[in-house]
């Protein structure tokens, strides 16, 4: 995949500042640079054995950087991030497919912390971007596959992850043993079929172009749920609301971000009448949230996961501004 450099700003008079995926920020610049992006797609199932022999497996440590492309020898790579259509033939012939045959792609995210809701939406989920619509094209089952060792706060807490997967990637969520859904036989090695493995670590996930795709989904399965939102006839947001809406904390939270202040600003947030305030953010059905973010024109969170619940903002969205 070929990406282009973008431009971000960075942020004055913020000392200590960080940028996010630093190994690939250009402070001079004010850019993140692109390039050639690889990543590895196998031509057949593989065992669970071998799940953490591919690159940027479950055994690297949290202190490890994102890996460069531009380090990782080309040979150990099979092809581009993935091809509009995949190759039809069976691992280790060229039989011809029939048009029964299963055919299933399998994401691995195995990074560390992998199964949780912010890690997810930061570094998982725009990868499954890459992949679900190639899927799609070419009659492939998509399955988003999380080993155990990965979920961070038990199979529930993933339950936000499993209906975006579901509802905006059209795939399944799998965990093994823990997951209503398991990959299918063949792929496990047994029984009929084609089932081949993206492992994504390669990708730039914190580039825009799949930044924004991932926004067109989300907007596109949010669209077409006019069921639960009109969306056809709604405005960018609500007359009668109040402009702004408040993301706090919550029983739900699983840090403590914010605790000690959070509270009192939403107190204070209420007396102006300007702000909804909506909490308990992961015990919700993904959509109510997102209902309650499309009808807003301004959103405000303490920093961390619950921002991610911007993607349901309809539009081209901005650069988010920080405050201390």
């Amino acid at each position: 995949l070929q990406v282009p450099d973008f431009y971000v700003p960075w942020p004055q008079h913020m000392e200590g500042y960080n940028a996010p995926y630093k190994d690939f920020y250009d402070k001079t610049e004010q850019k993140y640079r692109g390039g050639q992006f690889l990543s590895y797609l196998s031509r057949g199932p593989l065992s669970v054995d071998k799940y953490s022999l591919v690159p940027c497996g479950f055994r690297e440590k949290r202190s490890d950087p994102d890996p460069d492309p531009y380090d990782v020898r080309q040979d150990v790579w099979d092809g581009n991030v993935i091809a509009k259509t995949f190759d039809d033939e069976s691992p280790g012939g060229s039989s011809v497919v029939g048009t029964s045959t299963p055919k299933d792609l399998v994401l691995l995210l195995n990074f560390v912390q992998a199964g949780y809701w912010g890690h997810m939406m930061d570094n998982g989920l725009p990868r499954v971007a890459y992949a679900a619509e190639a899927a799609k094209q070419s009659g492939y089952n998509l399955h988003v596959l999380i080993p155990p060792e990965v979920v961070v706060h038990g199979w529930s807490s993933l339950r936000q992850v499993k209906q975006m997967v579901e509802q905006v990637f059209n795939g399944k969520l799998v965990v093994p043993g823990h997951s209503e859904d398991q990959l299918p036989q063949h792929c496990l090695g047994h029984g009929d079929g084609i089932c081949r493995f993206f492992y994504t670590c390669g990708l730039p996930s914190f580039n825009e172009v799949v930044r924004h795709r991932f926004h067109e989904l989300a907007q596109a399965t949010l669209h077409s749920r006019s069921s639960l939102l009109q969306l056809d006839q709604r405005p960018s947001f609500q007359p009668g609301l109040p402009p702004g809406l408040f993301l706090g904390r919550g029983s739900d939270a699983y840090n403590s971000k914010g605790d000690t202040f959070s509270p009192k600003l939403e107190e204070e947030l209420k007396k102006t009448r300007q702000w909804e305030i909506a909490t308990d953010l992961g015990s919700k059905d993904l959509f109510d949230v997102a209902k309650e973010v499309a009808k807003h024109r301004t959103l405000m969170f303490v920093e961390g996961s619950a921002g991610y619940h911007i993607i349901w903002m309809a539009g081209r969205l901005g650069q988010p501004a920080r405050r201390p």
